[in-house]
């Protein structure tokens, strides 16, 4: 992903590895991939990975993630630039003006703004991004072997960065997951 230092001294026009078409297809040409190769033998899940982590603080600042998210707060949070500097303490024009904020700079903002929702709805798009990868690797896959089961396995305890995803965006990429077995009395 872009950090939003990264963006500003070299500006990625295309788009980071969390949020892009060209990640989404890479993904899924993947999945197909092991889809094709696996879907004789006996497979229980198919594994997009062990322990695996989700995305790093304050990613995805490159100009199509920037367009990816005022088209999400457009469509889906707020239906006016009014609805939405009310909800985060600012006062923009226009949706192509808004810029998420990193959560240092958040943390500024909300000490007089009493609003986190520049990094809270920031976030959303990154998770929501980063479920869309599991996604097309797990269609990828079913496109070849139709019943596959696909997730992941040793999963992350939920957190905000590292470790954590949105697991209810998850549920909605994955088929299934595997967790590490535990005797329990």
């Amino acid at each position: 992903g872009v950090t939003k230092n990264d963006a500003a001294e070299k500006p990625v026009e295309s788009a980071c590895a969390i949020y892009s078409e060209k990640a989404f297809q890479s993904h899924r040409e993947g999945g197909q991939k092991a889809g094709e190769r696996h879907k004789d033998d006996d497979i229980l899940l198919y594994s997009c990975g062990d322990e695996t982590r989700g995305p790093p603080q304050d990613i995805c600042f490159c100009e199509a993630s920037k367009k990816a998210i005022r088209k999400q707060l457009q469509e889906k949070y707020y239906k006016t630039i009014e609805d939405l500097n009310k909800e985060w303490g600012l006062s923009y024009k226009s949706f192509a003006e808004v810029v998420a904020m990193s959560e240092d700079e958040v943390k500024e903002h909300g000490k007089t703004a009493k609003s986190y929702a520049p990094w809270m709805d920031h976030l959303n798009l990154v998770n929501w991004a980063t479920a869309e990868l599991a996604r097309q690797i797990t269609e990828g896959v079913r496109e070849k072997d139709p019943e596959a089961i696909v997730g992941e396995s040793g999963s992350q305890e939920p957190g905000i960065y590292g470790t954590g995803r949105d697991w209810w965006w998850m549920s909605k990429a994955y088929t299934g997951l595997a967790a590490y077995g535990a005797a329990f009395p």
